[in-house]
């Protein structure tokens, strides 16, 4: 038999941790307040939210998608410019 896919099971990885969903939450939270002086959670897709299986839960800040793909939603990119060795 194959051995399970991480995240494969409807709670994911955080049945190894004893954590419920809500409490995930809870503890994200926490720590974008505490450790990383967040006045508000960090925004998430709604489709990222789907993805870790925590539609519904609360406290999170679910924002909806622009539709941009790629990373920071399409905007921006490159840099460079700078001048070769």
């Amino acid at each position: 038999a194959a051995p399970p896919v991480p995240g494969d099971s409807e709670s994911g990885d955080i049945s190894r941790l004893g954590w419920s969903k809500e409490e995930l939450v809870e503890r994200a939270n926490e720590y974008a307040s505490v450790v990383l002086g967040l006045s508000t959670p960090p925004a998430l897709e709604a489709k990222t939210v789907g993805k870790m299986g925590l539609k519904g839960v609360p406290g999170l800040n679910v924002t909806r998608g622009d539709g941009g793909g790629g990373r920071n939603g399409g905007k921006g990119g490159g840099g460079g410019g700078g001048k070769g060795g």
